[in-house]
């Protein structure tokens, strides 16, 4: 007995078998898709990102005369016509980016042998199953013979016109034969009453016989020749008449006739090619009841009634029905006719505009929906004539260039900005991107520059311009996107000075510390040897010859320790007391010290303002500063000049960025102390408030006097300013947070 298969067996059998069948289907859809993809009529190419053919299909390769893997070393701009490989580029960017998900648009390729193929090109993209953009699909249909064939459409519409003279000529031909014919009976009617004429006078006067037979004989010549002419006229309005049906019947327009109640009398062929409709299911049928039916389009039938009135030709578009329920749009143009000035009818002559109205209505979305997105652009865009007048500029672009436009002269009206680089020096007008591409004829990319708008404010611009090219090819304007970048700018600025006074501020807390021990080591062996040098003074008699010497180091050590004191005080942060300090107020009772501290060949003037506010800080530290900042000034100028003070109050209503100096938002007390020394240059203005950092000799000074500024500042949350150039003098402004509604008396 054999033994029977488990469950889990079972379950595998029908999971491969399931795999099996589905593989099956997969193989057979395969096989579908390969077929289509085969034979089909339409191109169909799939590319990557770069614009890359992977795979093509023989449409393709027939419609461009590339074979598939020419396709595979080329990109789709190699075969697109160089005046739409932009467009094409950016529409393929925006796939592979997936800011849209379909392109549809009419390009120009060119053919292997060179020749112009107009396609139309629906384009989008293949996802993974993850997600993840794969490749570009592209479906192209060739529509060459269609735009040939609107061309033709223009040749047609001349035949039509000249269809129309030669008709009006046929009748005028018809009717000066109908006039010889009646002039020829009249001849004759003439003819007979002459006959009558010769007869009565012949039973009058026999003598006169002779003579009324020879008027009868004349008239009866002139009788045959008037009806020879009138059968010659005839036989002519019979060629006019067929040439004129001929010429109605080939016509590529439609041509219409209608009698005064709107019953077809004429059908053409275009007609019945257009409508669907024979002329023979159309015949003694009302045009309103079936074509251009008037329950669905009165206005066109209250307009054919009020023709008659008129009498004139006219042109408009209407729509008609075709048999198949399709609306169509026609031009026409119409004639009333009239006979003996009785209404007889209506010819209508008329070209189909459907396709090239549909084809208006996609042009006027596309332009409407390519106008929001330019106006709704965060990007300013401008156009430039050759002569660089502004000719179009969105909002954005009006927004930052602060344009108005001038309507009656359909041109903007442009601010003469000052034009700066983004370090506000003057920008070369040859590197202006409107020169850079006049002169070169190429795009330019990023040109940053900055200007200074109507409220002052400067305004930086990352700008990208390219030609516009007319229609002989010739470079014709410029079109120039412009991108506000201030806030990045300023960002970008904030952050490199935030960084270096992160820098800064981690370099002075390594040197304070360093300086805390220092001082604390100093100090140490200070006590020793000021202390032993007191104890020398106090064995040592008054007239000793060696009191000198031990004073002196008695002095050394007292210089020291004042060395020592700085460091500490350098190092120290936040252990001060802190009281309301009027700045005025310490500057003048400091006047008088002033002077004594600093040569006599330095004039020392003070320009203190009136209701200054007051600070909240420790007043000695206060008066270490100023100390500290009028010794450096006098120092700068060894043979003598001038040394300013100068309080004023400043309030920000937003950050201010000032060289290498962040200014929070807010009110402050400045102090400026100014001299007309030397001057400092850029190094070492860059160096200025490091410890120890000096240029004087090395038995001058000890190089913490702006650094203990600096770092007393730093505590106050102030900050200093150093403004200087060689030869032009120094300038140190003090920024100290004041209290608000806490002045000092004037």
């Amino acid at each position: 007995m054999s033994e029977q298969p488990s469950a889990r067996t079972r379950f595998q059998a029908r999971k491969l078998t399931s795999k099996r069948r589905r593989l099956k289907e997969l193989l057979q859809e395969e096989a579908q898709f390969r077929a289509i993809f085969e034979s089909t009529a339409v191109g169909i190419v799939f590319a990557d990102a770069e614009g890359r053919p992977h795979e093509c299909n023989p449409a393709l390769e027939r419609m461009l005369g590339y074979t598939a893997d020419e396709f595979r070393a080329m990109r789709i701009s190699d075969f697109m016509h160089p005046d739409d490989v932009e467009e094409a580029d950016r529409d393929l960017q925006a796939l592979v980016e997936g800011e849209i998900e379909r392109v549809h648009t009419e390009k120009r390729c060119v053919h292997k042998d060179g020749s112009l193929v107009w396609v139309d090109v629906i384009a989008s993209t293949v996802l993974k199953t993850n997600g993840e953009l794969a490749l570009s699909i592209a479906m192209i249909e060739d529509i060459s013979r269609r735009i040939s064939a609107e061309a033709e459409t223009d040749v047609a519409v001349s035949a039509r016109i000249s269809a129309e003279a030669d008709t009006k000529a046929a009748v005028s031909g018809r009717k000066s034969a109908e006039a010889d014919t009646k002039a020829a009976v009249s001849g004759r009617i003439s003819a007979e009453a002459d006959t009558e004429a010769a007869v009565s006078g012949r039973k009058s006067a026999e003598a006169e016989t002779d003579v009324a037979v020879s008027a009868r004989i004349s008239a009866e010549a002139d009788t045959e020749a008037a009806v020879s002419g009138r059968i010659s006229a005839e036989a002519d309005t019979v060629v006019a008449r067929d040439y004129a049906a001929d010429l109605i019947e080939t016509a590529g327009a439609m041509i219409v006739g209608l009698d005064p109640n709107g019953a077809i009398q004429l059908f053409n062929k275009a007609a019945e090619e257009i409508t669907g409709y024979t002329s023979e299911e159309l015949a003694g049928r009302n045009w309103f009841d079936v074509v251009v039916p008037r329950e669905r389009y009165p206005d066109v039938w209250e307009e054919f009634k009020r023709l008659p009135i008129s009498g004139l030709p006219q042109e408009d578009e209407n729509p008609i029905l075709t048999k198949s329920g399709e609306e169509r749009y026609v031009v026409w143009r119409r004639t009333v006719l009239h006979d003996h000035g009785v209404t007889t009818g209506v010819v209508k002559i008329g070209i189909d505009v459907t396709e090239l109205k549909r084809a208006g209505e996609a042009l006027r979305h596309e332009r409407d929906f390519v106008t929001k997105v330019i106006d709704t652009s965060p990007i300013g865009i401008v156009a430039h004539n050759r002569q660089g007048e502004i000719t179009f500029a969105n909002a954005e672009a009006e927004r930052v260039l602060g344009l108005t436009r001038d309507e009656a002269r359909h041109r903007y009206n442009a601010t003469d900005w000052p034009i700066t680089n983004h370090e506000g020096q003057p920008f070369p007008d040859e590197e202006l991107p409107f020169r850079q591409v006049a002169a070169t004829g190429q795009p330019v990319t990023d040109v940053r520059y900055a200007i200074k708008n109507a409220s002052g404010d400067r305004v930086y611009l990352s700008v990208n311009a390219a030609p516009t090219l007319g229609e002989s090819g010739e470079w014709d304007g410029v079109i120039a996107s412009i991108d506000d970048v201030s806030q990045i700018t300023r960002a970008e600025e904030t952050r490199g000075l935030l960084e270096a006074e992160l820098l800064q501020s981690q370099k002075m807390e390594a040197v304070g510390k360093l300086a805390t021990g220092v001082a604390h080591n100093f100090n140490n062996l200070l006590t020793a040897i000021t202390g032993y040098g007191e104890l020398l003074l106090a064995r040592l008699p008054a007239d000793s010859d060696l009191r000198p010497d031990v004073e002196e180091i008695e002095r050394a050590g007292a210089r020291a320790a004042e060395v020592a004191r700085g460091l500490l005080r350098f190092s120290r942060r936040g252990h001060e007391h802190s009281e309301r300090i009027d700045l005025n107020s310490v500057i003048t009772e400091m006047e008088t010290l002033l002077r004594q501290v600093i040569r006599s060949d330095i004039e020392i003037v003070t320009v203190l303002a009136d209701g200054i506010d007051r600070i909240e800080n420790n007043r000695s530290l206060i008066e270490q500063v100023i100390v500290n900042l009028v010794l450096n000034s006098s120092d700068a100028m060894p043979d003598g000049g001038r040394l300013v003070i100068e309080t004023a109050n400043l309030c920000l209503n937003e950050p201010r960025f000032v060289r290498n100096l962040s200014l929070p938002a807010g009110s402050f007390v400045t102090m400026a102390v100014s001299d007309t020394g030397i001057g400092i240059d850029e190094e070492t203005q860059a160096r200025i408030f490091e410890p120890f950092f000096s240029t004087k000799g090395p038995d001058h000074g000890t190089g913490l006097g702006l650094s203990t500024v600096c770092g007393i500042l730093e505590d106050s949350d102030g900050c200093i300013l150093v403004e200087s150039a060689p030869g032009r003098g120094s300038t140190f402004t003090v920024f100290l947070p004041s209290i608000s509604n806490q002045r000092s008396s004037p």
